[in-house]
């Protein structure tokens, strides 16, 4: 099924678009990479106009955690489950950090931008050998690999009749 989108008038498939039950079809106007790029751009002009944004944000999650920390810890708990070697990798990453065998470098080795980098595993056997990468490139990265990830999974699960 072929929509166009409201707000940047492109024809895409309905998975481009979100679940709405109100609508007529069942899906929202707007395509989900339109409402993304608005809610990046609203949180961007929210920051500048409320310099306390980020504070109130991070207050508002604390309290969830809180109010919810039995939901957190089986989320976490069943997260650590479903991927030890992550979560093996990343506690080697913090440990090393912290007793300063590993130096987190203030630049990000894709942009170039300075600022707060993640270290980024390519091989989670090797939880050392990290790429630092600024939150936007490693997000970018994550994005690039489930899209790739996901292309895979299609060509690998096409039934032949």
């Amino acid at each position: 099924m072929l929509k166009t989108c409201s707000k940047c008038g492109v024809e895409k498939e309905g998975s481009d678009f979100g679940k709405e039950k109100r609508t007529k079809c069942g899906t929202q106007s707007r395509c989900k990479s339109c409402i993304l790029e608005y809610s990046n751009q609203r949180r961007r002009d929210r920051k500048l106009e409320d310099p306390d944004y980020c504070l109130k944000v991070n207050e508002s999650r604390l309290r969830w955690k809180r109010k919810n920390s039995s939901k957190s810890t089986l989320y976490n708990r069943g997260y650590r489950q479903r991927n030890p070697d992550k979560y093996s990798a990343h506690r080697e990453v913090k440990a090393a950090v912290e007793k300063g065998l590993l130096v987190p470098l203030t630049c990000c080795q894709s942009c170039d931008s300075f600022g707060k980098t993640e270290g980024h595993h390519e091989d989670y056997s090797r939880p050392l050998d990290v790429v630092w990468l600024c939150v936007k490139c490693h997000k970018d990265l994550h994005r690039r690999l489930n899209e790739t990830h996901k292309d895979t999974e299609a060509v690998c699960n096409v039934q032949y009749s």
